[in-house]
């Protein structure tokens, strides 16, 4: 239901807010969604179904799209490429509507502190979230409240009877189920 009501905004020509919170958050990597709906937008638009107007954002409070340097830059040259425009260094603050039913979100550039209001048609949020209280508390986590471990190996810094995987840990990964299972081998 997501992604028709986001492609019926494309289709009439309105604009996509994708929006990932501040690093580290789980699903990181896995929620840019900005690639999938311009890919379903080329598609529409080759079969005559959806106008040119169409304007894809890509938000953000972070400084790029992924943490890896190597990941990011692939990301930003595909978003050039793509007429993908990525806000860096924005932190959604309120969605709301105007009287008239059209939604606008209230976009904070952290640079400035200046807020300003961006219409869109269609929005697609992840939540920012936080490292679990039991690995902070427990001594297990660094300083960033992750599980400290081996990203080679994925156990433990400190206790060799403990590994880790997923979301969880403080290895320089994607926080999403693609990376989780790709951990399982190790």
């Amino acid at each position: 239901r997501m992604i028709r009501n986001t492609l019926m905004g494309i289709e009439t020509g309105g604009n996509v807010l994708c929006y990932s919170p501040e690093w580290p958050y789980s699903g990181e990597g896995h929620d840019f969604m900005a690639l999938m709906y311009n890919y379903f937008h080329s598609n529409h638009q080759v079969f005559q179904c959806a106008t040119k107007g169409s304007k894809i954002f890509y938000a953000t409070p972070n400084k790029g799209i992924f943490r890896m340097p190597y990941a990011n830059e692939w990301a930003l040259d595909q978003c050039n490429k793509r007429d993908i425009t990525c806000l860096f260094e924005y932190k959604l603050v309120e969605v709301g509507k105007t009287n008239f039913g059209k939604p606008f979100a209230i976009m904070r550039n952290l640079a400035t502190g200046e807020e300003e209001k961006m219409p869109f048609d269609s929005i697609i949020a992840t939540c920012p979230c936080s490292p679990s209280s039991l690995v902070q508390e427990s001594g297990l986590g660094n300083e960033t409240g992750l599980l400290n471990v081996n990203p080679y190996t994925l156990q433990h810094m400190k206790f060799p009877n403990i590994f880790g995987m997923g979301d969880s840990i403080s290895a320089d990964v994607t926080r999403s189920a693609n990376a989780a299972l790709k951990q399982l081998p190790v």
